[in-house]
């Protein structure tokens, strides 16, 4: 199986490679969502240090306010990258 990139009109894809984790006794998957390497560099570096540290207190913790949080950086970065790619900032 394989996602695309999810900034629109972006033709990149990649395969999918689970990266489960469980929060609160449910199954979480960072793999489902993917902004590819060229819309990924764009971003400024502390919204990408942000989004990594995210992760890794979800994966560290498991519990629902770490994944909130980290939902809320990975929003952000796919709003930030997609308001580049179609040079809105």
């Amino acid at each position: 199986m394989r996602i695309s990139c999810c900034i629109p009109h972006c033709k990149r894809t990649r395969r999918h490679d689970p990266d489960l984790v469980v929060v609160d006794g449910r199954v979480l998957d960072f793999g489902d969502e993917w902004i590819c390497q060229k819309h990924w560099s764009v971003l400024p570096p502390a919204l990408r240090r942000e989004h990594v540290t995210a992760k890794r207190k979800v994966k560290r913790l498991g519990d629902m306010e770490s994944e909130i949080a980290s939902a809320t950086v990975w929003r952000r970065c796919k709003d930030k990258a997609s308001e580049i790619a179609f040079g809105l900032s």
